[in-house]
This record gives C-alpha cells, sequence and structure tokens, in this order.
C-alpha cells in the first residue's frame, strides 16, 4: 500500500477481499465512529465474495441533531446561498 495516500486504510486493487475486507465508518461531528453492528453481505462486483464491511447504524440521533447545525449548502460549499442569489419567484427546489 505504499503508492496510497496517508489517509486511505484500505487498498482496493491489492487488499480487500473475504479475508482481508475493508471497513468503513461513520463520520459524525468530524469524527471517525464504529458501529457495534456492520453489513457483512456486500459483494465484490468482480469476484462475488464478501469484501467490505458497512456500518449497520440504528442510533440515528447524532446525525439528526446535526442537521440543525450545518448550512442548507451543506459544508462543502457553506459560502453558496442558493436561497439568496435566486428571484422571489423561482423555487429553490426547481433550481438545484
Amino acid at each position: 500500500m505504499s503508492n496510497l495516500l496517508e489517509f486511505t486504510t484500505v487498498d482496493p486493487i491489492n487488499g480487500m477481499n473475504s479475508k482481508n475486507p475493508g471497513k468503513a465508518q461513520n463520520l459524525l461531528s468530524g469524527e471517525w465512529l464504529d458501529t457495534s453492528k456492520y453489513f457483512d453481505n456486500i459483494p465484490d462486483p468482480v469476484s462475488g465474495e464478501y469484501f467490505l464491511d458497512i456500518p449497520d447504524t440504528e442510533d440515528l440521533s447524532g446525525f439528526i441533531q446535526n442537521l440543525d447545525i450545518c448550512p442548507k449548502s451543506g459544508l462543502h460549499a457553506s459560502w453558496l446561498c442558493f436561497e439568496s442569489a435566486l428571484p422571489d419567484k423561482v423555487p429553490v427546489q426547481h433550481m438545484i
């Protein structure tokens, strides 16, 4: 995995397989979190074998609480405010 960037934790080409599956985590308030349960039935599209653990998140309360503090435009484009830039007669849902 020497060619991968420092933040990567799995190598999809030479590492993820049923003996060494990749593992996804939840990102909540800037922290990567594990869960107590994972889906282990995500098949590799090439081989068909299990190769990836995806969080089976049951407690969504932290994510729901964070909706109130996240701008409508999202954190990736917080400088962009669609509603203030549009004419009054154009509904936002038609522009996005």
